[in-house]
């Protein structure tokens, strides 16, 4: 008698192979299967997703690891070139402020009712709805801090007068005033100077050109090199930072309206990486509703096909067998008399 062995019988087998579906070998076969019946439009979906997933990680592995170009607005915190403030944001978060850039206009903002509002040189003139804004702050508690010259010009409208702002500062200015005087030096480029205080305190720099001035809340700052990314690091500019934001006291606003942020919404508000991504996304699935398009037939019928007509059927029967039984003609006509 033969012994057939069934197909998942493994008795016999001494060579210490496995059919483990779950095992490497098994689900390679099987991708390797898949991909052999798949359609091409089907794989370049699969390419084009892979390829979308696949370049988002590498980008924000690469973040991750050098950072993106230095860059952005002059005077935004959002901008990480040397001319921005964004050090001076992080500077503060990590010391548990909480920091809010407000993308809102200043006469429209909601600001921190206890807290700060940076506007370091706003591209925007001053408002007369911002300006009433910044007053009602000052008037509820709340600090501001104008660096710049567009920024003097901010808090001179705040106090009813032109404070004078030169571009002939001197790059290190030394503390002189009561708020300042834990600091010993600070370092910048000289970029700017008020020529008038006016009922302004000066806190830092000669008498007869301050850098920094105070009073009722309001900070005006003449020279924005001595909290700018390139300078924060430098002399005792970090702990200048930390006392002009009044960090100790509440929240800090930096206004970002006025170097040209607008409210994201919509897709707006994702990351430039998430729109990408969800670009791709839509274009794989495009192609794949694509790519089962084009397997499908014609539409249905609405109605089944009938059966030709019997009628037809009979002659086309009949016109078959006449064309089957019709004898040959005679090779001559038959004898009447039936002699052969």
């Amino acid at each position: 008698m033969t012994v057939t062995q069934a197909p998942g019988d493994h008795a016999g087998r001494d060579d210490g192979a496995t059919d483990d579906p779950a095992g490497a070998d098994g689900s390679d076969r099987r991708l390797a299967a898949w991909w052999s019946r798949t359609g091409p439009v089907k794989r370049l979906v699969v390419v084009i997703a892979v390829l979308v997933v696949g370049v988002n990680g590498a980008i924000a592995a690469l973040d991750s690891v050098v950072g993106r170009d230095p860059g952005g607005p002059t005077g935004s915190s959002y901008a990480t070139g040397d001319d921005g403030v964004a050090a001076w944001a992080d500077l503060l978060r990590a010391r548990g402020v909480d920091v809010t850039p407000r993308r809102e206009p200043l006469g429209a903002a909601d600001l921190p009712a206890d807290g700060t509002v940076v506007l370091v040189e706003p591209d925007d003139a001053p408002t007369p709805e911002g300006v009433t804004a910044l007053a009602e702050h000052l008037a509820g508690g709340g600090r501001v801090v104008a660096v710049g010259e567009s920024g003097a010009a901010w808090a001179g409208a705040l106090v009813g007068l032109d404070l004078g702002w030169t571009p002939d500062g001197t790059p290190r200015p030394g503390p002189t005033g009561p708020l300042l005087a834990d600091l010993s030096a600070l370092r910048g480029e000289g970029a700017g100077a008020f020529t008038a205080a006016g009922p302004l305190t000066p806190e830092a720099g000669p008498a007869e050109a301050p850098v920094v001035l105070t009073g009722g809340g309001l900070v005006a700052v003449a020279d924005p090199t001595l909290l700018d990314n390139a300078h924060l690091a430098e002399a005792d500019n970090a702990g200048l930072a930390v006392l002009l934001a009044g960090a100790e006291h509440g929240p800090v606003a930096f206004a970002e309206a006025e170097h040209g942020y607008g409210a994201a919404r919509g897709l707006g508000a994702l990351p430039w990486r998430w729109r990408l991504t969800a670009l791709g996304l839509v274009v794989a699935t495009l192609l794949g509703f694509w790519s089962v398009g084009q397997r499908l037939g014609p539409p249905e019928a609405t109605d089944r096909p009938l059966a030709p007509p019997r009628r037809a059927h009979v002659d086309a029967l009949g016109a078959a067998l006449r064309r089957a039984s019709t004898p040959a003609p005679p090779d001559r006509p038959p004898d009447p008399g039936g002699s052969p």
